[in-house]
């Protein structure tokens, strides 16, 4: 690619500190271990996280779990098996969901990958190093006959960074871009929201970023997800 060069460099300032793997549930037959974050939609959300023991690299290593509530009783749905895929980054956790809801997609399996080709919209979700976040790419065609064309595709990312010293204060930058495989096709706008428990801390956060610093963060965020495509969904 000219000007997608992957960079998995995750920007953090200030309060926003960075570690890997912290998500999981410490005891997945305990009480659940939820973590709120904000959608791509703009709608809060609580996840857990379930873990499974495997010995080989191209299983899923868990799920992703969205709690649900139905007349007053707390109950929870999957939304995606997670996998660990060493050469996008080895301690980031990614779920795939279609337009249809499977939640099934492996990224080493040959079939779901020419499935995904074909696609027109997908979810994918990361989890690890601090960060929650989930990208909706969409397409007018089908989505790897787009990403090389000059029609390219729109990005619709939400990506939620976390205080590890307190969950509940995180920050959620939102991405919408338009871009192929060489350039971003049109102007990006973005966002940003600051949630935490008091003003004080809102305002100690929002002290901290820097506009430049939220600039570099949404080429990084726009660079990740276009080369998540060019290197592991559209190759030849």
């Amino acid at each position: 690619m000219k000007i997608f060069k992957t960079s998995f460099i995750l920007l953090t300032t200030g309060l926003l500190l960075s570690c890997a793997d912290i998500y999981y549930a410490r005891n997945p037959d305990a009480v659940f271990d939820w973590i709120k974050f904000i959608d791509n939609k703009g709608n809060v959300q609580e996840a857990t996280f379930f873990k499974t023991v495997t010995t080989k690299k191209e299983d899923s290593k868990g799920s992703v779990n969205i709690k649900t509530t139905f007349s007053g009783v707390t109950s929870h749905r999957e939304l995606a098996d997670l996998y660990l895929l060493d050469a996008y980054d080895e301690n980031i956790y990614l779920g795939i969901v279609n337009k249809s809801g499977d939640r099934y997609f492996s990224p080493y399996s040959k079939d779901d990958i020419l499935n995904l080709k074909a696609e027109r919209y997908f979810d994918l979700y990361e989890i690890g190093k601090g960060r929650i976040s989930q990208t909706t790419y969409f397409s007018k065609n089908k989505l790897c006959q787009d990403f090389i064309s000059k029609n390219g595709i729109l990005l619709n990312i939400a990506s939620n960074y976390y205080d590890l010293r307190n969950e509940n204060t995180f920050y959620t930058l939102f991405i919408k871009a338009k871009l192929n495989n060489k350039k971003i096709l049109d102007k990006v706008d973005y966002s940003y929201e600051i949630t935490a428990n008091t003003a004080q801390q809102k305002e100690e956060i929002k002290r901290a970023i820097t506009d430049q610093e939220v600039e570099k963060l949404v080429l990084v965020n726009l660079s990740e997800k276009a080369g998540f495509l060019d290197h592991f969904i559209c190759t030849k």
